[in-house]
Parts: structure tokens; C-alpha cells; sequence
């Protein structure tokens, strides 16, 4: 009786369902590459408890939120839970840590990050549906390649 599942919610439906909760749980038992789910929620205030590992534990800086897959995971993410629900009741300005640490990944944070890479790179480019990333570091005497195929599409979540 607790829980509703409201199915499939289109773009201009879901920060405005979203808003509405205090937390958002990610349990996933599949490796994610980023953690964007847990990202978008904490934009609009809410605590992310999500599962430790793969991309989701990389943009999940607050170790009291990751729930480890092991036995007791069940317990994990109930204790987990109750504990940031406690938290937010005695911190009421607690979601907005969350949406200042969002910020992080906007468009613009991510775009600055890119140009400041600018400075360093050999060449950031597409190539036949694949962004190839190539950095050179001349002051730790490192460069690496990245390629990643462009099976995404970004959107703007309104804040």
C-alpha cells in the first residue's frame, strides 16, 4: 500500500512527480556507466541511496548513500533509508546539499570541464558515431584515448 508504480512518465511530467519525494533509490544490481538517474533526482532535491558500484558510486560522493551488493542487501538500503530520512527530518536545508552537489554535472559544469581540457588535448572529435577523446598531460608525462560510441541523447532537465 506504500508504494505506486506509475509506469513510463514523459520528460514534462517527471520533475514535477519527483518533487514530490525526498528520496530517490537506485538499486541496481547491473553495472551502470553514469550515474544519471541518481543525478537528475538530487537536482531536484532529493537524497540518492543507491547500489556501490560501477557509475552510480562514481557520482554518489556521500558513502553513507551506497548500499553494498552483498547478502544483506535488503537491510542495506533499508538502513540506509531510514538513516537519511532521519537525517533530512533534523537538517531541513539537507536537499538542497544534494542540488548544489547536481551542479556538478550540468551542461555548463561539463562544458567548462571540456575547455579546460582544451588546454591539454590532442583532439576531441566524432567520427563515424563515435566521440574520440585524445589527451596528452605533459607535466605527468601521460596521454590516453578514449572512444565512445554516440548511443545517447541529452536533455535538459528543467530545476
Amino acid at each position: 500500500n506504500n508504494v505506486v508504480f506509475l509506469g513510463k512518465l514523459d520528460h514534462a511530467t517527471l520533475p514535477h512527480v519527483i518533487k514530490k519525494h525526498n528520496l530517490i533509490v537506485v538499486p541496481s544490481i547491473f553495472p551502470e556507466s553514469f550515474g544519471m538517474v541518481s543525478i537528475e533526482g538530487m537536482s531536484q532535491g532529493l537524497i540518492p541511496i543507491v547500489s556501490n558500484h560501477s557509475g552510480l558510486k562514481e557520482v554518489i560522493t556521500f558513502k553513507e548513500n551506497l548500499v553494498d551488493l552483498d547478502r544483506n542487501i535488503v537491510e542495506g538500503f533499508e538502513r540506509a533509508i531510514n538513516n537519511n530520512l532521519k537525517k533530512l527530518r533534523e537538517t531541513p536545508d539537507l536537499k538542497e546539499k544534494y542540488i548544489e552537489e547536481s551542479k556538478k554535472y550540468s551542461f555548463e559544469s561539463v562544458a567548462e570541464i571540456l575547455l579546460d581540457l582544451k588546454n591539454e588535448k590532442r583532439g576531441i572529435g566524432i567520427s563515424k558515431g563515435v566521440a574520440v577523446i585524445e589527451i596528452d598531460i605533459p607535466t605527468e608525462n601521460k596521454s590516453f584515448r578514449m572512444e565512445s560510441p554516440l548511443e545517447f541523447t541529452l536533455e535538459r532537465f528543467p530545476v
